[in-house]
C-alpha cells in the first residue's frame, strides 16, 4: 500500500512530463508494441518480486536463526508491512549512496553535479569499508553493495535505454528480478545480516538488550536484574532472544510483563 502510493505520488508529480515523453516517443512505441508489452509484464513480475523480497529475507532470516514467529503473517502483517517498507526505503537509499553518479550519468546529468555525486558516493563507499574493516561486518557490506547494485543497473537500464532499448532488452526486468530472488536464497549470511540491520534500526532484534523480569507494581521484590541478551526479533506477543549473537539456542518468551532495553 505504502509503495503504491508513493508511486502515485510521482506520476502526479511528473504527470505533465510523463505526457510529453509519451508524445514524443509515440511512433517508436507503436512500432515496438509487442517487445513493449512484453517489457510491462516482465517489469510488473520485477515490480512483485521487490513487493515479496522483504518477506523472503524475514523467511531466511528466521530460518538461519532458528525460529519461527507465527504472528508475522497473522495479525501483524501491518506491522510486518511497515518493517518491509523501511528495508526497501535502505536498499533505494543506499543504491544511490554507492553507484548514484551512475544513475544521473544515464539520465545526463550536469557534469558539475556528476562530479559531487561521483566524490560523494566515493566517500560513501568508503566509509562502509572502513565501517566493514573496524566491525568485522563484512557479510553486511557485501550483501547491501550486491543488492543495491542490481537495483543501481537496472535504473541505470531504464534511464538511458529509450523506448527502442526497452523493447530489444524487454527481459532485463526479469534478469534483476531473478538476482534478487536468487541471492538471498543461495547467500543466507549477508541476509541474514542485512534483514538484523534493518531490525536494529527499528529497535525490534539484531542488537544486544537488557531484559528485566516481571515487575510486580503491587508487591515488589528485590533482586530482579537486568539479563543481557542478543534481541534476535521482537513482536507484541514474544521475545526471541539468544544468549550471544553466535548462539543458535533461541529462547522464546512472551513479551508481556517483559522491559526490554538497549544494552549499554
Amino acid at each position: 500500500m505504502e509503495l503504491a502510493l508513493i508511486a502515485l505520488m510521482i506520476i502526479v508529480v511528473f504527470k505533465t512530463a510523463i505526457i510529453s515523453s509519451i508524445n514524443e516517443h509515440l511512433s517508436s512505441i507503436s512500432s515496438n508494441a509487442e517487445p513493449l508489452i512484453k517489457y510491462l509484464g516482465a517489469s510488473a513480475i520485477l515490480a512483485a518480486t521487490v513487493a515479496a523480497l522483504p518477506s523472503l529475507f524475514m523467511i531466511i532470516y528466521m530460518r538461519t536463526e532458528g525460529f519461527f514467529a507465527y504472528e508475522l503473517f497473522t495479525r501483524d502483517s501491518h506491522a510486518f508491512g511497515v518493517l518491509a517498507g523501511n528495508i526497501f526505503v535502505n536498499f533505494l537509499v543506499l543504491s544511490f549512496g554507492f553507484f548514484g553518479a551512475a544513475v544521473l550519468f544515464a539520465a545526463k546529468a550536469d557534469k558539475l553535479m556528476l562530479g559531487i555525486i561521483a566524490l560523494l558516493n566515493g566517500l560513501f563507499v568508503t566509509y562502509f569499508l572502513l565501517l566493514a574493516y573496524v566491525t568485522s561486518r563484512w557479510l553486511l557490506v557485501g550483501g547491501m553493495l550486491a543488492i543495491t547494485l542490481a537495483i543501481a543497473g537496472y535504473l541505470y537500464f531504464w534511464l538511458s535505454s529509450g523506448v527502442s532499448g526497452k523493447a530489444r532488452f524487454w527481459y532485463a526486468p526479469l534478469v534483476i528480478a531473478a538476482l534478487l530472488v536468487f541471492f538471498p536464497i543461495l547467500a543466507p549470511g549477508p541476509t541474514t545480516e542485512l534483514t538484523a540491520s534493518a531490525l536494529a534500526q527499528m529497535k525490534v532484534g539484531g542488537m544486544m538488550v537488557e531484559i528485566n523480569e516481571p515487575v510486580q507494581i503491587f508487591a515488589p521484590k528485590d533482586g530482579h536484574k537486568a539479563v543481557r541478551q542478543w534481541l534476535v526479533l521482537r513482536t507484541p506477543d514474544a521475545l526471541y532472544l539468544k544468549p550471544d549473537r553466535e548462539s543458535t539456542s533461541v529462547t522464546v518468551l512472551k513479551a508481556e510483563g517483559f522491559t526490554v532495553s538497549p544494552s549499554k
